[in-house]
């Protein structure tokens, strides 16, 4: 499973869960002021609709236009981070896979 969160300079944001056989759980929501306190809600949220654990996902992923020196950017990036450190010990390690391209 991937963790993958689209940015947009509009103040869109996605955050989606995939599998390797392409199938999703997804969320929207629109963001300007409060991104750091709903991110990681979300995400749980997000993980409860799909039942699954943390320990299921094995990359992440953030996507879209805005620069990496946004707040925006860095939260989810340090977000994604700590996540992947978080997950229990395994013989396959998180993979980041944090770019700025849609």
């Amino acid at each position: 499973m991937e963790l993958q969160l689209g940015l947009s300079k509009s103040g869109q944001i996605n955050l989606a869960i995939l599998d390797r056989r392409g199938r999703f759980s997804k969320t929207s929501w629109k963001d300007r002021a409060y991104f750091s306190g709903r991110l990681l809600k979300e995400i749980d949220a997000l993980m409860k609709k799909a039942r699954i654990s943390l320990d299921k996902v094995s990359g992440y992923r953030i996507m879209g236009d805005v620069p990496k020196n946004w707040t925006t950017y860095r939260i989810a990036k340090i977000t994604f981070e700590t996540l992947a450190l978080a997950r229990p010990c395994q013989k396959k390690s998180a993979v980041l896979d944090l770019n700025n391209e849609i």
